[in-house]
């Protein structure tokens, strides 16, 4: 009877040293990679603002060591921060998808920015009817993806 071999990212990579291949599908590609020594660093998350309150994330793969403490500073101003996490020039950042819930989509609008190697802000707003001012804005964040990217 042969055995069956549960395939795992540590099993991926014997396979990779021994045939000296690149495994063609992972199902824990992260893991994968920090097993080969590249290092990336990861956060992925949904987030989720509404009201006066800060934004609540439901983490879907967070590998940066600690969780990121979300802060609201004022209307539509958000803070993310994880001292010492964020790698000056070695990280990215990217906001996408998700639903900005205001009635004028076209109108509404979301920016991100890295404060420092211990936080990045995040501003939602709305443009005014004047088109040329915008003022921030609450409840514009419902399932919004964010990633964050820390390389070595």
């Amino acid at each position: 009877m042969a055995t069956v071999q549960k395939v795992t990212p540590a099993t991926q990579l014997q396979e990779f040293k021994k045939n000296e291949k690149i495994p063609v599908y992972s199902r824990d590609f992260n893991a994968l990679v920090d097993a080969v020594g590249v290092g990336v660093k990861i956060y992925e998350a949904i987030l989720v603002q509404s009201g006066g309150d800060a934004p609540v994330a439901t983490v879907l793969n967070n590998t940066l060591g600690a969780p990121i403490v979300f802060t609201r500073s004022a209307a539509g101003q958000y803070i993310g921060t994880l001292v010492g996490a964020f790698t000056a020039n070695k990280r990215l950042i990217s906001i996408t998808g998700g639903s900005l819930i205001g009635l004028n989509l076209e109108d509404d609008r979301i920016s991100y920015f890295f404060n420092d190697t211990d936080s990045f802000g995040i501003q939602t707003f709305r443009q005014l009817t004047d088109t040329t001012t915008s003022a921030g804005e609450d409840d514009l964040m419902y399932e919004t993806n964010i990633l964050i990217k820390v390389y070595p």
